[in-house]
């Protein structure tokens, strides 16, 4: 939505991806959009190309840097329930908080 040409969703739930398809047959935006079963943790490779990465892992996620240091497009929206840190190479561009969500900006400068 908001202008973007093309979306992947990945996801390992099997629930969530049946909602994901659902949503986006209802949305009529099919066409649009691609669902990829999968776990977003080892898909950061393949985000090449991408303008925008939009990472909501569970909240108890660990494994920030790593995700962070594997995604290649430039800009990576992170949520959380706390501020991701920038790892080498990356800055915070900046974080906000929405309830117990904290959403961190973070934009690669290397």
């Amino acid at each position: 939505s908001r202008g973007a040409t093309g979306c992947v969703f990945v996801e390992r739930d099997r629930a969530a991806l049946a909602a994901l398809r659902s949503n986006l047959d209802s949305l009529d935006a099919g066409q649009r959009a691609r669902v990829v079963p999968g776990d977003a943790a080892t898909f950061g490779p393949q985000t090449v190309g991408a303008d925008l990465v939009f990472a909501d892992p569970p909240y108890r996620f660990d494994g920030w840097e790593a995700l962070v240091q594997s995604v290649l497009a430039p800009e990576l929206l992170a949520e959380s329930d706390r501020e991701i840190p920038a790892p080498a190479g990356w800055e915070v561009v900046r974080a906000r908080r929405y309830g117990r969500t904290i959403i961190t900006w973070l934009h690669r400068i290397a």
